[in-house]
């Protein structure tokens, strides 16, 4: 246990009494540093930490009691002590027989009394850190577990003294507790007994064999879970299909185990909220069984203990180390973050996904606070949600902005932990939402350009017949005047602005009511070929250099060329409007598959948002680029910053590109440029070799 040292401070008046402690160890790693007492009124180096210190107090005959006791008051030398002293020097020796924690020696020493000594302090150690751990992991359990009674009020259920009472209880507030909790759309309970369960459904009793059941096993084991997918065609869930009456999709099932015999199972059908259950609600029922369990099995043995013999009904193991290992791994395996913290906002605990969530990169410390988990801007956001006063809070959600991509969102729920009545600590959980709240935003898009859509187009037919009409007059008013007159130029105004007028209702009506596509199969660069000489003059005007960049195995995409000429229309004026000094133009295309956040397709009319393969068309500029607060209304009609603009150009590319089944994202840094990238629907083989490079 020697071994387990490494730096001893020796206080010595002797000169050989250094070279006999050396001489007693023959460790290369062993740093041990020597002070004579005199050294002591000049202090100790701050950076060594010894974690034993000698006294040789025999070198130093004139060292006395009040010397001793000024000594011993010093802070510097808080770390375990041995005292070596001579047998003469009894008043020393009095103060240091009662001193707690320390060894007490004579001169002359020899090493394996020396060595004795030092294991006894180190394994006095050893026992205080594993007793101060055992005792922060048992307030931690307490105070995790406090928060199901919270949750599922089972204040009534604990009120219960007669434990025939508990089934009653069970099939009622506990069950209509896991139901509204957890989000099922219904439940039951029923009493296991053998191969067979019962109980009422509806007021109507009913039994079930389960004989021929793969699940019954796992209902021994007193541990819930999940059963989806192919388990459903079990005797059991088919059973309960047939008694409820609803087709089961997924099913939660919770047995709760007395004295290690599973007395009564509960059965949740089908989540609301999801496909199925999930991690988080398996975690809840594990906790609420335990205590379920707990509290029937104090009522069964009685207030002593008298009715059961315990050694025979814990013969099988221990079981509360069993759920304690199960609920550790839970927690671990979770996809949710969890973070308990007290009034200080220190961290009692949290799980892995926690840190990988919020991808904190924390240094091993004594101490963690919630504040490590987050930059100083967002705690400071947070930390007002976060006050124990204040909680439940339920369901808020926040932008994360350090060292994540700018619309990275978590959702978060906190809750109280209750220890003898009163709040002691808060439990927040946690998950990334960034996807759902791309979802939002695409869905409230697509809703406002629908609206915009029939309102515009209802404005231009509204418009359009006067205009005709004015346009008409202002032509025959321009025939019959003379010439020379000064009055035809405000004619020719007037048929200008209204031809302006018009060219602007074909936009609206381009967006109001946009052409299906009528797709084939065509080779992107093609297309490019097709608009890129249109813009040639432009190019050469603006001082802009354009590339192009097409990978070797490029598949062939499936789309109206028109449709998909006029996107690469607007987004090239768009990048050359945004580069009036000049600059350079990047085209490129890529293979590619849709990325992670699923299409939105409320009314399932685009068949193509389900293909697999995809293009990848980006069309990038070295322009002035796009600002935070632009950047989410490009998509709008009729925003524009343009002074000449419809606003209509970018909301026409979005629904085109959206009738193809396909997505469009920006992303831009302002100074420095703009990337439009568009995923377009990809089918069939490679059937030519694309131009690599063209400049």
């Amino acid at each position: 246990m020697i071994n387990e040292i490494s730096n001893i401070l020796l206080i010595t008046d002797r000169e050989n009494r250094t070279r006999q402690i050396f001489s007693f160890f023959n460790d290369p790693t062993l740093s041990i540093r020597q002070y004579r007492f005199g050294d002591l009124l000049q202090g100790l180096p701050s950076d060594f930490h010894p974690e034993i210190i000698i006294f040789d107090l025999a070198s130093s005959p004139l060292f006395d009691r009040k010397t001793l006791e000024i000594l011993l008051s010093n802070k510097i030398f808080s770390a375990p002590a041995i005292f070596i002293t001579q047998i003469s020097q009894t008043s020393l020796r009095q103060i240091l027989s009662v001193r707690t924690g320390s060894q007490l020696l004579t001169d002359p020493v020899d090493a394996e009394i020396l060595q004795s000594a030092i294991n006894s302090i180190v394994y006095i150690r050893q026992l205080e850190y594993r007793n101060r751990t055992s005792q922060e992991i048992a307030r931690r359990e307490k105070q995790l577990l406090s928060v199901v009674d919270e949750i599922l009020d089972m204040s009534r259920f604990y009120n219960i003294k007669n434990p025939f009472e508990i089934r009653a209880e069970l099939k009622t507030g506990i069950l209509l507790g896991l139901i509204q909790t957890l989000g099922a759309s219904t439940g039951l309970v029923a009493d296991l007994a053998g191969e067979t369960i019962s109980g009422t459904q509806s007021d109507r009793p009913f039994h079930l064999s389960l004989k021929n059941s793969a699940i019954l096993p796992a209902l021994g084991n007193g541990f819930p879970f999940i059963v989806e997918g192919d388990k459903n065609q079990d005797v059991l869930i088919s059973g309960l299909s047939q008694i409820t009456g609803i087709a089961v999709q997924s099913c939660l099932i919770i047995p709760v185990a007395v004295f290690q015999q599973t007395e009564i199972v509960f059965f949740l059908f089908n989540k609301q909220t999801a496909d199925c259950f999930t991690e988080i609600d398996l975690a809840f029922a594990f906790i609420a069984a335990a205590k379920i369990a707990r509290h029937w099995e104090q009522l069964i043995l009685g207030p002593e203990g008298q009715n059961y013999n315990l050694p025979g009904l814990l013969s099988d193991g221990f079981k509360f180390i069993k759920e304690y290992q199960l609920l550790s791994n839970v927690l671990a395996a979770v996809h949710f973050g969890i973070i308990i913290y007290d009034e200080s906002f220190r961290v009692l605990f949290h799980n892995a996904s926690a840190q990988r969530i919020l991808k904190s990169h924390l240094r091993i410390a004594d101490t963690l606070f919630v504040e490590n988990f987050f930059s100083p801007k967002d705690f400071e956001v947070i930390s007002k949600n976060l006050d124990l006063k204040k909680l439940p809070l339920i369901r808020n959600e926040i932008k994360i902005s350090a060292e994540y991509p700018e619309d990275f969102y978590i959702g978060y729920s906190v809750y109280p932990f209750l220890f003898e009545n009163e709040v002691q600590a808060g439990m927040m959980i946690f998950s990334e939402i960034s996807q759902t709240k791309r979802i939002q935003a695409e869905i409230i898009r697509m809703d406002r350009m629908a609206s915009l859509g029939v309102l515009s187009s209802g404005i231009a037919h509204e418009i359009r017949n006067p205009l005709a009409g004015i346009k008409s007059m202002a032509q025959v008013l321009e025939e019959e005047m003379d010439p020379k007159s000064t009055h035809i130029e405000y004619v020719e105004r007037i048929i200008r602005q209204v031809n302006r007028l018009d060219q602007l209702l074909k936009a609206f009506f381009t967006y109001a009511k946009p052409v299906r596509p009528d797709p084939h199969e065509v080779h992107i660069f093609r297309i490019t070929k097709e608009v890129l000489p249109l813009l040639d003059r432009k190019f050469r005007e603006n001082k802009i250099r354009v590339m192009e960049s097409y990978s070797k195995d490029l598949r062939p995409i499936f789309v109206d060329s028109n449709q998909i000429q006029q996107v690469l229309f607007n987004l090239i004026l768009n990048a050359v409007d945004a580069m009036p000094e000049g600059g350079a133009l990047k085209i490129s295309a890529r293979n590619a598959t849709r990325p992670l956040k699923p299409p939105v397709d409320r009314r399932s009319i685009h068949q193509s948002l389900n293909a697999s393969q995809f293009i990848e068309l980006v069309i990038a500029d070295s322009g002035k680029g796009i600002s935070a607060s632009t950047r989410d209304k490009i998509f709008t009609p009729f925003f524009t910053t343009k002074a000449n603009g419809t606003g209509l150009g970018l909301s026409i590319v979005y629904q085109i590109v959206r009738e193809h089944g396909g997505e469009i994202e920006v992303f831009s840094q302002e100074g420095v440029g703009t990337e439009f990238r568009v995923l377009l629907p990809s089918f069939g083989r490679i059937q030519e070799d694309p131009p690599q490079i063209i400049t």
